[in-house]
C-alpha cells in the first residue's frame, strides 16, 4: 500500500505557491484528500470519501465554487477528527481554523497560521498511517520465507521411504549373542578382585616382616641401664654439663656445679646409677674425680 505525505509545511505551501502559480497548493490539497481517505479506510469509519480536489475546482466553474466550499469545510474536520482517534498531537482545532479563515481573514497573518497548524496535524495523523503500514510490509516480506520453510521438510521426507528397510530382525539377532557375552564378562569381573585380595595381605606382610627385622637390631645402640651419669664443666660457657656413659649428648645444663650435683644424685637415685664428677681445674682437669 502506498505511504501518506508527512513532508507538508507552510513555507513549501505559501512560497511554492507562488512561485508557481498555485499550481503546487492544488497539488498538496489534492494530496491531502487522498491522504484522508486512506486514514478513514484504515479507521473503518462509515461515511462518503472526500471528492478529488481537483474534480471539485472543475465542477465550482459550473456551481459557483459550491463543491470547492464544501471540500474545504470538510478537510479540515476529517484531519481533527481522525488526529482525536488516533491519538496523535493535534495543532489548533475546528473552531480555531474556521475563525481565523472567516472573522480574520483580512488579517492576512490569521489564515497563513490556522493553514499552518492544519498541515501539521494532517503530518502527524499520517505518520500514525505509515506506521500502522510497516507491521504489514514485514509479515509480506515474511511470508515467502515460511513458504520455502515448509517446502524443505518435503523434499527431505523423500529418501525416507527408501532408508526404511527391514533390518529389524538381523539387528535383534546381533544383540542377543551381544547381551550374553556381556552377562558373561560380568560372571567372570567377580573372581578377578577376589584373586587379587588375597595377594594383597601376603604382599603387605612382606614389608612387616622387613621393617620387624630392621627393628630388631635398634635396641643394640640404646646406652646400659648400668651406666653412670657424667658431670663435667664446659669450656664454652663454663656451664655444668650432664651426660650418660657412652652418649655424647647432653641431658641438662646447670649454671653451678652445686645444682648439677643436687640434680643428678636425685635421678642416679631414682634409676640406681652412679654419678661421676669431672675436675675442672688443676692437673687433673676433665678427669673423674
Amino acid at each position: 500500500m502506498q505511504k501518506c505525505a508527512t513532508n507538508r509545511s507552510l513555507a513549501k505551501y505559501f512560497w511554492l505557491g507562488l512561485i508557481t502559480l498555485g499550481i503546487y497548493d492544488i497539488v498538496v490539497m489534492v494530496r491531502l484528500g487522498k491522504d484522508l481517505n486512506r486514514v478513514k479506510e484504515k479507521l473503518d469509519i462509515k461515511g462518503r470519501k472526500l471528492m478529488h480536489y481537483f474534480g471539485c475546482m472543475m465542477l465550482s466553474i459550473i456551481t459557483l465554487g459550491i463543491p470547492l466550499f464544501i471540500w474545504e469545510i470538510k478537510a479540515p474536520i476529517r484531519t481533527y477528527l481522525y488526529a482525536e482517534k488516533t491519538g496523535v498531537e493535534k495543532k489548533g482545532s475546528v473552531a480555531l481554523f474556521f475563525v481565523f479563515n472567516t472573522v480574520l481573514v483580512w488579517t492576512l497573518v490569521c489564515p497563513l497560521i490556522a493553514m499552518s497548524k492544519l498541515l501539521k496535524t494532517a503530518n502527524n495523523v499520517c505518520i500514525w498511517y505509515n506506521n500502522q503500514l510497516e507491521p504489514e510490509v514485514v509479515e509480506a516480506k515474511e511470508e515467502p520465507k515460511a513458504i520455502e520453510s515448509k517446502e524443505e521438510p518435503k523434499a527431505e521426507e523423500k529418501p525416507a521411504p527408501v532408508a526404511k528397510e527391514e533390518k529389524p530382525a538381523p539387528k535383534a539377532e546381533e544383540k542377543a549373542p551381544a547381551k550374553k557375552e556381556e552377562k558373561a564378562k560380568e560372571e567372570k569381573k567377580p573372581s578377578a578382585p577376589k584373586e587379587e585380595k588375597k595377594e594383597e595381605p601376603a604382599k603387605k606382610a612382606a614389608p612387616a616382616k622387613k621393617a620387624e627385622e630392621k627393628k630388631e637390631p635398634a635396641p643394640a645402640k640404646k646406652v646400659s641401664d648400668t651406666a653412670a651419669y657424667h658431670l663435667s664443666k664446659r669450656a664454652e660457657d663454663g656451664k655444668w654439663q650432664v651426660f650418660i656413659t657412652g652418649s655424647d649428648k647432653v641431658i641438662k645444663l646447670f649454671d653451678t656445679k652445686a645444682e648439677a650435683e643436687a640434680w643428678t644424685k636425685e635421678k642416679a637415685e631414682s634409676t640406681g646409677r652412679s654419678v661421676l664428677v669431672h675436675a675442672s681445674k688443676g692437673k687433673n682437669k676433665g678427669r673423674i674425680q
